[in-house]
């Protein structure tokens, strides 16, 4: 990545816009893909897409959009913010010089959690909270209903439900993803290199490269931390109480619907990761970069 200290605002700018960019080009594969997690949905692909077109119209597909939007720049600067910031001060301590991708892992990890307790459970619950009104109940109910409910029922802490399960997932989201991301970056700067017959180092880093690494990164933590997901899902959605703890949604699950259960909506999850990370990682660097050159000039 690129922070070294100075001009944190460059980093706040850039990761709050590519937030917004990217939620808005994926939230329809996450609406599908919530639908499809929920316990007792037995709906297929097409019926909840037909389903959710013949009641709601294109509309439909955003619900539950609100809080995200609301939350997709600070979501994304936590993110961008938490991981460049952490790993520089380890960079700078000269903590695991030996093991760069287990440093990107852990200042990844660490802006997950950042992300989990500051945005990420408050925004997602209300999120849940509206989805699965107009799903199991039919009833449309707008961000400032689901958060009126979710307070009347709970108070502050129904917005913190299943925060242990979505600091877990956030974690390994985040630290598999910028785990994987520099090794791929680095082949494909480096075949980027050799194809204009120049070396890595002097050739500048390239927007398109980075997006295509966070594409191919964004899709595989989806194959490894779908069950993070479905738990988080359920513990957002433990609105019966059949959960006692996250241990026990595990259990439960395990025992009740197979262990099969866990990768219920990675389809979803890529489809909306793939490119949305793409474009996160891609408006990041591109933003970057223009900050750097106005700073330059």
């Amino acid at each position: 990545m690129n922070y070294n200290g100075n001009k944190s605002y460059q980093t706040y700018i850039s990761g709050g816009l590519s937030g917004v960019a990217s939620l808005v080009a994926i939230y329809p594969t996450e609406y599908l893909k919530s639908q499809i997690q929920f316990r007792g949905n037995q709906r297929t692909t097409m019926e909840l897409i037909r389903h959710t077109y013949s009641r709601w119209g294109l509309r439909g597909f955003y619900h539950g959009m609100s809080p995200l939007f609301i939350a997709s720049a600070p979501r994304s600067m936590f993110k961008f913010v938490g991981y460049e910031t952490t790993h520089y001060e380890m960079r700078k301590r000269g903590w695991l010089e030996e093991s760069p991708n287990a440093r990107n892992f852990i200042a990844g990890a660490a802006a997950g959690f950042m992300t989990a307790g500051g945005v990420s459970s408050l925004t997602d619950n209300i999120k849940m909270k509206g989805i699965y009104e107009q799903t199991q109940n039919g009833q449309k109910k707008t961000m400032r209903e689901s958060a009126k409910t979710i307070w009347k029922e709970k108070g502050i802490r129904g917005f913190y439900r299943g925060l242990s399960s979505t600091g877990l997932k956030e974690a390994m989201t985040f630290g598999l993803r910028f785990f994987f991301y520099h090794p791929i970056f680095t082949q494909l700067h480096a075949l980027e290199a050799q194809w204009k017959q120049t070396c890595p180092e002097e050739l500048q880093k390239n927007p398109l490269t980075s997006a295509v690494a966070g594409g191919i990164s964004g899709g595989l933590v989806c194959l490894i931390n779908n069950p993070f997901d479905v738990t988080q899902t359920r513990m957002q959605t433990n609105y019966q109480g059949q959960y006692k703890n996250l241990a026990n949604c595990v259990w439960t699950i395990l025992r009740e619907e197979g262990a099969r259960t866990f990768w219920k909506g990675a389809g979803y999850r890529s489809l909306r990761a793939v490119p949305g990370v793409m474009i996160s990682f891609g408006v990041y660097e591109s933003l970057y970069k223009v900050f750097h050159s106005w700073n330059q000039s």
